[in-house]
């Protein structure tokens, strides 16, 4: 709040010969030398104690009037002296008791300023205890949102550490599903190929069949035509040698074919395994990346009214 105080300047606004003027100017007005008067005739200017001041100044530097001798003088001229004197001695008088009269009404404004400006005083030294109050309370807001700040970074830089973790976590998802699928094709492919062994196989197994029934075909043959039963009981004990030799190959294909088959279905239960994992680490990457971008500073917002209100 400002204060309307008189400066210095308004103060001392007149000078000595202004002031001077101004009471040559009353003298031949026959006016009263007051102070009031003399500030009238310089327009409103300057300070009730200024003019006082010049206006003193300049009666006191004024020279005394000569008194002639009474020696020698008729009774006519004594009484005019004698009127003269009184004249001078009632302006004097006058004009002190109007110095009188200013310098008390000086004195009154000036208590009146005193008590306005005592009046001031005390209305600034309250304000300013309750500027005080209120930067003591500003610089507890402050500490709290400083402390939400700190807390609310905190927050967003976990939610980060956790999203970047979600990354990498996806990242070797990927990485481990990009291998299994590597590993599914290169068993598609050896799957392929013992698909084509137990084809062979099989065919073999026709063929051996085949050969076997060719076998005792010519067994029968021979028996009529061979004399001999041993040699006739060798190629039939060589022909089922064969037969139990190509039928444990093809018992072995199918072996090889079941075990492939199984490790088949293993990989692509885990294959599965894989793809559901990556979609709910992706999930979870995107949920965080949603709450880091959008959600985080609502709720951070949403807590720091929560904790302004609690204080309230």
């Amino acid at each position: 709040m400002s204060i309307n105080r008189p400066s210095s300047e308004a103060r001392d606004a007149v000078t000595y010969d202004e002031v001077r003027l101004a009471v040559e100017k009353l003298k031949e007005a026959g006016k009263s030398l007051s102070a009031r008067n003399l500030r009238v005739e310089l327009g409103g200017r300057g300070s009730l104690s200024t003019i006082l001041r010049h206006r003193d100044s300049y009666l006191e530097d004024q020279p005394a009037p000569l008194v002639p001798s009474p020696a020698g003088l008729s009774e006519h001229l004594l009484q005019l002296l004698g009127r003269e004197v009184t004249k001078l001695a009632g302006e004097r008088t006058a004009s002190l008791e109007a110095a009188l009269e200013d310098a008390r009404g000086s004195v009154s404004a000036l208590l009146e300023e005193n008590e306005r400006l005592h009046a001031q005083v005390v209305q600034l030294s309250e304000e300013q205890e309750s500027l005080q109050r209120q930067s003591a309370e500003q610089a507890g807001v402050q500490g709290e949102l400083r402390l939400q700040v700190r807390e609310s970074l905190a927050q967003v830089a976990q939610a980060r550490s956790e999203a970047e973790s979600a990354r990498q976590d996806a990242t070797l998802a990927r990485e481990r599903l990009a291998a299994c699928e590597q590993r599914c094709a290169r068993l598609e492919t050896e799957l392929h190929a013992a698909a084509g062994e137990v084809y062979a196989m099989r065919e073999k197994l026709e063929q051996a069949l085949v050969d076997v029934a060719a076998a005792r075909s010519d067994t029968r043959a021979l028996s009529v035509e061979l004399t001999s039963k041993a040699g006739a009981e060798a190629m039939l004990a060589d022909c089922r040698r064969q037969a139990q030799e190509q039928r444990r190959e093809l018992e072995s294909a199918r072996e090889r074919l079941s075990a492939v088959e199984a490790e088949r279905a293993g990989l692509d239960a885990r294959l599965g395994e894989l793809k559901e994992a990556l979609t709910r680490s992706e999930a979870h990457v995107q949920a965080l990346l949603r709450g880091v971008l959008a959600g985080q500073p609502s709720a951070e917002r949403g807590d720091g009214k929560k904790k302004n209100q609690s204080h309230t």
